[in-house]
């Protein structure tokens, strides 16, 4: 599958701005139109607005463009595969836990079915399904759109991955030297969990890799900015500003993880799997 680089970078910048302007505009409709004063819509817009802002635009430019879904990762589904995805999302879970029983509660799933509904479980889904679908969206699209630096996975990931995870914990000591965001330091101490529980999954997508699997710095980056920019907020306020510039750092390190996966085993199955483990069995996914 190949498209002219104009025409992939129009495509990429089309599904990133309404990523990241989308919600915006949203709002304003939902301002005018009074839907949340409706429980049913309510609850139905809680599940598809994340698609809308993620996955839709997407979505219309592979029909429109009718390029092959299997140029984007999705050939045979295999429950190796989506094992692998869920193998890799294992430590995301065991920092989960860790966080829960830290918290005073049970190490269990975000969600209670029982408390939640299915309105909620599908809620969380599209949330986190969504913004991964972009992702190698966006992975994909960068192929063609940009001019290629070729590097290893492994090497395009430490390289980008050490800034990241550097931003990130500099952020997290900043924001304790200030007196952190509720004083007691605990908020912080389950931010380092939850990065921590990231940087595990990198580590064993990295260990799965065969071969030099041949990407390129520009591939690994699309992603990683796309999805750090989305909950980024500049704000006055210097806690505010710093806790944002660490779920920014998260998010770009969930970008990262997924153009990892998708060009170390040019599956996008292995992503899926990764998804419903960690929509379904973490505390935390702030994207």
């Amino acid at each position: 599958m190949y498209t002219s680089p104009e025409e992939a970078r129009s495509d990429l910048f089309l599904a990133g701005a309404m990523y990241l302007f989308g919600p915006l505009l949203l709002g304003i409709i939902f301002d005018i139109v009074p839907v949340g004063r409706i429980p049913v819509l309510r609850t139905v817009v809680a599940v598809v607005l994340p698609l809308v802002t993620t996955a839709l635009v997407p979505y219309l430019l592979i029909r429109h463009r009718k390029e092959p879904w299997s140029g984007y990762g999705f050939n045979r589904v295999t429950a190796q595969a989506l094992g692998l995805g869920a193998f890799i999302a294992l430590p995301m879970v065991i920092g989960s836990m860790v966080v829960a029983l830290l918290s005073g509660g049970p190490a269990t799933m975000v969600f209670d079915p029982l408390n939640d509904g299915v309105w909620g479980v599908l809620s969380r889904m599209t949330q986190v399904g969504g913004v991964l679908f972009l992702a190698v969206y966006v992975t994909v699209k960068a192929r063609d759109a940009f001019r290629q630096d070729y590097v290893t996975v492994r090497e395009g990931l430490q390289l980008i991955g050490r800034w990241v995870a550097g931003i990130s914990f500099a952020a997290l000591l900043l924001l304790a030297l200030a007196g952190g965001i509720d004083g007691s330091g605990a908020t912080e101490l389950r931010l380092v969990l939850m990065l921590a529980g990231l940087v595990g999954s990198w580590a064993l997508a990295v260990r799965g890799l065969r071969g030099p699997s041949v990407t390129s710095r520009q591939v690994m980056l699309t992603p990683t900015v796309l999805l750090a920019l989305g909950p980024f907020a500049l704000s006055l306020s210097g806690a505010r500003f710093l806790s944002s510039l660490w779920q920014a750092g998260f998010a770009g390190g969930m970008g990262l993880l997924v153009a990892v996966l998708l060009e170390g085993k040019r599956s996008a199955w292995t992503v899926v799997g990764f998804a419903l483990t960690v929509a379904a069995a973490t505390l935390f996914i702030l994207i």
